[in-house]
């Protein structure tokens, strides 16, 4: 077996540990629940959702800073899988939030903002 796949992506995601990521807990992530992340002056920055296969829907609708942001064609049925959206804030702290119609939203693992 090639070690050198095993050591990018534990070297990637070591790296994407470092940036702030939150964990949403394992009952899911509750319709009014708000997450805080740092956000840092470099630019430009990308938000990461990180989602598993329990994730029931091809789509997510988070808030960021009460403006609201699409992530569409999530592919069903794959193990871990990240979403990436550029985004640009002036704030020290992105307060996010998600906008789906379930009260418990489950299947997003964690959510970070890297550069």
């Amino acid at each position: 077996m090639n070690p050198l796949p095993i050591a990018i992506a534990a070297a990637m995601l070591t790296a994407c540990a470092d940036s702030g990521f939150v964990a949403i807990p394992d009952e899911g992530w509750g319709r009014g629940d708000t997450l805080s992340l740092p956000v840092r002056a470099e630019a430009p920055q990308r938000l990461v959702v990180r989602m598993d296969r329990t994730y029931p829907y091809r789509k997510l609708c988070i808030s960021v800073n009460d403006s609201d942001v699409w992530f569409a064609n999530y592919p069903q049925g794959v193990g871990v899988y990240e979403l990436w959206v550029p985004i640009a804030l002036t704030d020290s702290v992105a307060r996010i939030a998600h906008r789906m119609s379930d009260n418990t939203l489950r299947g997003v693992v964690s959510i970070g903002i890297v550069k």
